[in-house]
């Protein structure tokens, strides 16, 4: 058999138990560094990011402060706009008093022409962008303007409108039509609002109408078929309301519903119908005639209620 003798400089170092302890305090403490250096910089980026998300909040929220910039930027632009619009081409005197009160700077020749604003709505008004004491308000206008057009093409033009007829041209031998055409205008102002005053910067300028996002009321309510006793109770209690009858037995007890009155009912039609138990709404088309008015439509939401009968506890819009 082989003598095999240990080989001394193969042999592992034995560690005493006090290095051991040593290095089990090294790597405690080295780990707990470790962590508390993480927890100091994820404390850092946490406070980063709630700064940040405080900016966005405040920068999105409609604190009071921008609330009121906001009705004053509308007044203002809704203001100018409509005497803006309002002009009969001669008494440049009266336009330019009416404009002063906007615009105290520069001289404004009213256009040529016959117009006056009927309505004016405000549809938005907007911060610009890096400026905060910067509006920029859109202005719907409804105008009517004095306009001249052949006679020949003033077929369905009504008499109300029709203002004046000229003599024939000599060399056509056709007449002109001075009439009154309406026309809705887009226009857009630009606002100043600061803390102690707030005033408009230039003219309105015409811009295009943008596509409205409106729907009507039959996309939000199903096209069930109505029962027949609905309908009939539909017809006679949109009759009640319309000439202004007492419509005690036609109203859920409580419910705010009172008459109309001054209408007469030409026509009911129940387009869209939706029952929940015994609850249902429904798109109603009435069409309705009053003194001076041959016919208007009215899409009206119907909410009612079934107990022994059918009862309203609602009439208006969606």
């Amino acid at each position: 058999m082989f003598n095999l003798k240990k080989n001394k400089s193969l042999e592992i170092p034995r560690i005493s138990r006090e290095t051991k302890a040593m290095l089990y305090r090294w790597l405690a403490s080295g780990i707990l560094w470790f962590f508390l250096i993480g927890c100091f910089f994820m404390g850092i980026q946490s406070r980063i990011s709630t700064t940040e998300a405080m900016d966005y909040i405040r920068g999105k929220a409609l604190t009071p402060e921008t609330a009121e910039k906001v009705r004053i930027s509308s007044e203002l632009a809704r203001g100018l706009a409509v005497e803006w619009a309002t002009f009969d081409g001669e008494d440049k005197e009266d336009y330019m008093k009416r404009l002063s009160v906007y615009l105290n700077e520069g001289h404004v020749d009213p256009p040529a022409g016959m117009q006056k604003c009927l309505s004016a709505n405000v549809l938005s008004s907007k911060q610009v962008p890096g400026e905060e004491d910067h509006y920029r308000v859109q202005v719907l206008l409804h105008v009517s303007k004095l306009v001249k057009i052949p006679e020949s093409k003033a077929y369905g033009i009504s008499e109300a409108r029709r203002v004046a007829i000229s003599e024939p041209d000599k060399s056509t031998n056709e007449r002109t039509l001075t009439t009154w055409q309406e026309e809705v205008l887009n226009t857009e102002v630009s606002v100043k609002v600061l803390k102690d005053e707030a005033f408009v910067i230039g003219l309105p300028v015409i811009i295009p109408i943008q596509k409205s996002a409106g729907v009507a009321t039959d996309k939000y309510i199903d096209s069930e078929e109505a029962p027949k006793d609905f309908t009939i109770f539909i017809q006679q209690a949109l009759t009640m309301y319309c000439e202004g009858n007492d419509m005690t037995n036609y109203v859920v007890p409580g419910a705010n519903v009172t008459y109309l009155g001054g209408y007469k009912i030409k026509n009911v039609a129940v387009t869209n119908f939706s029952q929940r138990e015994k609850t249902a709404k429904a798109v109603v088309y009435v069409t309705v005639s009053s003194e001076g008015l041959d016919e208007i439509q009215m899409s009206m939401v119907i909410e009612a209620e079934k107990k022994d009968r059918w009862l309203l506890s609602r009439i208006g819009s969606w």
